[in-house]
């Protein structure tokens, strides 16, 4: 009793009222919890394609970025006193142009410089395609499997009623609607530009792909 008069706000602390709200306390019931984890699952469900289809765009513009990168990078080395700088559909690392094969982008492509007139060929870098290929990179010639620069910047060996050499990135299957693609235009004069691409339809499938 003395105890509880020198301690007197510890023993109202522990007093009925507060015993009995302790024996009254409960957790969620089993069908609360599973009512909870419902509801979460269907918020994933809804969740997960716009996710999705955020990282996929997020990977077509990433490639489309990266192609721009490349064509600069061969422009450049044209200009700064290189025969001539180009970027060219490719086999894989370690692996020379592909023949000029437009339809071996899916693979990858090669960045590459020409040092003199009737030298080979001299990679700078190989750049292979987002998730193992499924983002598409496409020529609408298909008669450019290189883009080559000359010593002034401007393109090399494109027909004269070509006003240049347009790609597409897209993500293989999808939907612009849903992964909008991007197209990269690379003019005679050696100007890029990039744009998004409005019209909706399915990215264009590489044919050749196996």
């Amino acid at each position: 009793m003395l105890e509880c008069r020198l301690h007197k706000i510890a023993c109202q602390s522990v007093g009925g009222s507060d015993v009995k709200n302790f024996k009254n306390s409960r957790g969620f019931t089993l069908v609360e919890l599973m009512v909870t984890i419902a509801i979460l699952a269907i918020l994933t469900g809804l969740a997960l394609p716009s996710y999705r289809d955020f990282m996929r765009r997020n990977m077509v513009v990433n490639e489309a970025n990266r192609l721009v990168a490349s064509l600069q990078m061969a422009r450049t080395r044209g200009l700064t006193g290189a025969f001539s700088g180009g970027v060219c559909s490719s086999s894989g690392p370690g692996a020379l142009c592909a023949g000029g094969d437009p339809n071996a982008y899916h693979r990858g492509y090669n960045t590459f410089f020409i040092a003199n007139q009737g030298d080979a060929e001299s990679v700078i870098e190989f750049s292979p395609l987002a998730n193992n290929g499924r983002v598409q990179l496409v020529p609408s010639n298909q008669a450019v499997g290189r883009v080559v620069f000359d010593r002034v910047g401007r393109l090399r060996n494109i027909p004269n009623n070509v006003t240049g050499v347009q790609f597409t990135a897209c993500f293989e299957g999808q939907s612009t609607l849903q992964v909008p693609g991007i197209s990269i235009f690379v003019a005679r004069s050696g100007r890029i530009t990039s744009f998004p691409i409005t019209q909706i339809g399915n990215c264009v499938q590489n044919v050749n792909q196996n």
